[in-house]
């Protein structure tokens, strides 16, 4: 049909001897029903919040497979030290590093 929401609006308020109040406020509601650009910090946000919570299940998997590792090792060799099996070194894991990799001053 190719006419505007706002433009039926003005033509209705104007057979019905509406208010020039009435025809802005048809203006308003088009432009708010008109589609937005990307916010571009939304985008930033959404991807640093994606990068996090794959880092987070990263970090929840290796976890989950150190105990599993640990329960498994305890349950073959009774007699094996918790200090052996909370080794970490292999695994280059160290829970006071920070998170950018820089070393911290």
């Amino acid at each position: 049909m190719g006419i505007s929401v706002s433009e039926l609006m003005r033509r209705a308020v104007l057979n019905f001897n509406a208010t020039s109040e009435q025809i802005k406020a048809a203006g308003i509601v088009e432009r708010l029903r008109a589609p937005k650009a990307p916010d571009p910090l939304d985008l930033a946000l959404k991807s640093v919040a994606a990068k996090a919570a794959a880092r987070e299940a990263r970090e929840a998997a290796a976890q989950a497979t150190r105990n599993a590792s640990r329960t498994t090792a305890r349950a073959q060799d009774p007699g094996i030290a918790d200090d052996k099996l909370a080794d970490n070194s292999e695994t280059g894991l160290d829970a006071d590093a920070p998170l950018s990799g820089r070393e911290r001053s």
